[in-house]
C-alpha cells in the first residue's frame, strides 16, 4: 500500500525520521514505537482491507439476534472481509484511508467493527508481538528503502484462501534511500 500511495509512504517516512533519525540501524525503543501514530493508522488500514477472509465459530449457547435465533451447536461463519468494508462503519469502505483510525473516527464505530486479530477468548495471543514486529520492520525498511509500483488500488484482484492474496502478486520496485552521514 505504501508503494501504491507515495504520499502515505512519505508521511510514514517523515514520522520515522522525526522519531529515530534516518539511520536504519537505529532500533526504536518501546517509547518510540508507542509514538508511531501515523504508521499505526496505516498498518490498521492495511489489516482492515486485507484481513483473514472469515472465521468459523460453533455456538456454545443459543444466540438471539432479534429477527434471528441461532441454536447452540450452530456453526457461524463470520465474514471479516465484509465487516471491514461495511459502509455502516467505514466512511470510505473500499478505499485505502488511514484516517479511519483517527480518534474521532474510531470513537464513532463499535469496537467489534474492526477485528483483524478477532476478539474475546479466541483472539490472537500474538497480537501485540505482531504489531510491534510490523512497526519495527516497516520503520527500518522505510528508512532504508523507497517503494514504488505501477499497480493501482482499484485494479487489484484478490484470491481467497486462509488469507487474502493479490492474484497478480506484489510488483514493487525497491530502491535504497540516500542516508545522510
Amino acid at each position: 500500500m505504501l508503494a501504491i500511495y507515495p504520499e502515505h509512504q512519505e508521511a510514514v517516512y517523515r514520522e520515522q525520521v522525526q522519531l529515530l533519525g534516518d539511520n536504519p540501524n537505529v532500533a526504536p525503543t518501546w517509547e518510540q514505537i508507542s509514538k508511531m501514530n501515523y504508521l499505526d493508522r496505516v498498518l490498521k488500514e492495511v489489516m482492515r482491507l486485507n484481513p483473514t477472509p472469515g472465521v468459523l465459530r460453533v455456538l456454545s449457547e443459543d444466540l438471539d439476534l432479534g429477527d434471528y435465533k441461532l441454536p447452540k451447536g450452530c456453526t457461524l461463519y463470520l465474514l471479516v472481509y465484509s465487516l471491514h468494508r461495511d459502509p455502516d462503519f467505514w466512511s470510505h469502505p473500499n478505499e485505502f484511508y488511514p484516517d479511519h483510525f483517527l480518534p474521532e473516527e474510531s470513537s464513532s464505530r463499535p469496537k467489534s467493527a474492526y477485528i483483524p486479530f478477532l476478539q474475546g477468548l479466541r483472539s490472537c495471543p500474538g497480537k501485540l508481538y505482531g504489531v510491534i514486529t510490523m512497526k519495527i520492520l516497516i520503520s527500518t525498511a522505510i528508512r532504508m528503502f523507497r517503494f514504488e509500483t505501477d499497480m493501482k488500488f482499484e485494479q487489484i484482484k484478490y484470491k481467497y484462501s486462509f488469507l487474502i492474496e493479490m492474484v497478480e502478486g506484489y510488483h514493487v520496485r525497491i530502491s535504497r534511500r540516500k542516508i545522510a552521514n
